[in-house]
């Protein structure tokens, strides 16, 4: 569901949210389309230690101003289809919005804060960035490269495929989505078909594995980060959160109870799900789920709350695996799986599973957690 007056300060809950959060500074989205980058790369530079991260992620010499730019308008002109700030409007197959159907940003009435919350906003575009990240690149790899569950011939709005699945799981309203849009197209909108488009996707070429191609795309070099706006904005936070986790000693005794009490969960969410799939197969094992899923939530809630900067950690790594886990093993979590591989048990496929996986176990628990951290 679109949130209707959101402010800058509060966190994106979904893909679609926080694909709205980054462009908002690039002016796209919001009637008036004023563009707020400077003021985001001034707050960015007086967070604690920024700018050893950004050296390490974006090299020497950087202008965060361009690299804001590029991520935003590969997000707004490239995915969406926006014609220019301010508005959706385009034809044929130009972005995944229809532009017959209202779009409207869930931050369109937002507005941007005083001093006191403008490194707030910062920490949140950082803690964004890896949600938009790990999305978009698993997106393109199942429409490219992976050879199981390929989503190439599958429509954005088609809600009984797993790609049309994973777009209801990350915010979108599949009805306002543009219906001549098929898998294939989607991922030359990202990585081939703009001049806003994220090309580094294209380099990191391989059909192995996500996890694999996750490691390729981040293998580049920091002086040429302004080519590859949405890897290195990922490298950019991971450096900045990684860097602020190290101020602060975990608490030993705290993370077993945390962890104890999630794994008891997970025990019951595989056991429910195992009796599920024995039953009646026209219900959907994700509702018979729910109280379980419930319970697991919170008890990752308890363990946000006791440690961040841990959470925060394990979290971010649970997303990264997300794609691996519920699209390389058919939707079982491999041994030792992490929360990400054990939510893929809700039984949806690879597809819809990876995409509860980052809404419910990623998005808005991450981003809440890494903003703890700063």
């Amino acid at each position: 569901m679109v949130q209707q007056v959101v402010p800058l300060t509060k966190c994106p809950s979904n893909l679609k949210e926080a694909i709205d959060y980054l462009t908002w500074f690039r002016g796209f989205g919001w009637a008036s389309g004023l563009k707020k980058y400077i003021d985001l790369a001034d707050a960015f530079d007086k967070l604690p230690a920024f700018d050893t991260a950004k050296v390490q992620a974006l090299g020497s010499g950087m202008s965060l101003g361009g690299f804001i730019n590029g991520l935003a308008d590969g997000l707004g002109y490239g995915f969406l289809g926006y014609d220019s700030q301010g508005a959706v409007s385009f034809s044929g197959n130009k972005g995944i919005i229809d532009p017959s159907k209202e779009y409207k940003s869930a931050y369109a009435e937002a507005q941007w804060p005083s001093e006191g919350d403008r490194q707030t906003c910062a920490l949140i575009f950082l803690g964004t960035a890896p949600i938009v990240y790990l999305c978009l690149s698993y997106i393109y790899w199942r429409c490219t490269y992976s050879q199981n569950g390929h989503w190439g011939t599958h429509f954005i709005t088609q809600s009984n495929a797993p790609f049309g699945q994973f777009m209801e799981a990350m915010g979108y309203d599949t009805s306002r989505l543009n219906g001549n849009i098929q898998g294939n197209q989607v991922a030359k909108l990202l990585a081939t078909e703009d001049i806003h488009c994220f090309t580094e996707l294209t380099k990191a070429t391989g059909k192995s594995n996500y996890s694999t191609f996750l490691h390729k795309l981040e293998t580049y070099d920091s002086n040429e980060a302004l080519k590859h706006p949405l890897a290195s904005c990922y490298k950019l936070a991971k450096e900045y959160f990684e860097s602020q986790s190290k101020f602060k000693a975990p608490n030993a005794s705290e993370i077993n109870e945390a962890i104890k009490e999630i794994k008891n969960n997970l025990i019951q969410l595989s056991a429910a799900e195992e009796y599920s799939s024995s039953g009646d197969s026209s219900t959907n094992p994700y509702d018979n789920l729910k109280p379980l899923i419930t319970q697991l939530l919170s008890a990752v809630q308890k363990f946000q709350a006791k440690e961040p900067e841990q959470f925060g950690q394990g979290v971010h790594h649970a997303a990264g695996q997300a794609g691996k886990e519920a699209g390389e093993s058919g939707g079982q979590p491999s041994s030792g799986s992490s929360i990400a591989g054990a939510l893929t048990t809700l039984g949806l496929g690879g597809g819809a599973a990876a995409a509860y996986v980052l809404n419910l176990g990623g998005a808005k628990t991450l981003i809440n957690g890494l903003l703890r951290i700063g």
